[in-house]
């Protein structure tokens, strides 16, 4: 009860006292201010890196899928080939054959390039093809690869 009683006296005699110094308004706003700035660049270090993993996320989707489409084929007319998709800063694809189709309006962020290309030709008649799905970033200065896979698959029925 005599520790209540001290700290009671300590805590009145500061609020009787006329206030803060302007060095004690000066140290706590300093303060108050390095911690706001960690937080801030916590804040945008996280916006930063949530972008980057939700665009491999997408990217590695969007490679996925292009080769499950090739896997699922049961024929395969022969041949090397090689396709592509443009995707804008929010992966909706966009609808033109050519870069130099692309409208003032629209802005191409991401390149999906998926290629077939004959592996080797086996002696019972079929084929073994790879196919590889690229997704590059363009956005930038330069190139960046946020996603490469790649698979294989046999064909027994090939017509050129």
């Amino acid at each position: 009860m005599d520790l209540i009683r001290r700290i009671n006296k300590h805590i009145k005699g500061k609020l009787d006292a006329k206030g803060f110094s302007l060095l004690e308004i000066i140290i706590s706003v300093a303060a108050l201010s390095f911690v706001g700035v960690f937080i801030v660049q916590m804040f945008i270090s996280s916006s930063n890196l949530n972008t980057k993993a939700r665009n491999v996320d997408f990217a590695t989707s969007e490679a996925v899928t292009a080769l499950e489409g090739f896997k699922r084929l049961t024929l395969y007319d022969g041949g090397d080939a090689t396709t592509g998709k443009y995707y804008d800063k929010d992966w909706r694809e966009l609808e033109f054959k050519d870069l130099n189709e692309l409208n003032s309006s629209e802005e191409v962020y991401f390149v999906l390039k998926m290629s077939v290309t004959l592996e080797e030709e086996l002696e019972t008649g079929g084929c073994l093809y790879a196919a590889e799905a690229v997704v590059t970033d363009i956005s930038g200065d330069e190139d960046k690869v946020i996603a490469s896979l790649s698979t294989k698959k046999y064909f027994s029925d090939v017509f050129y």
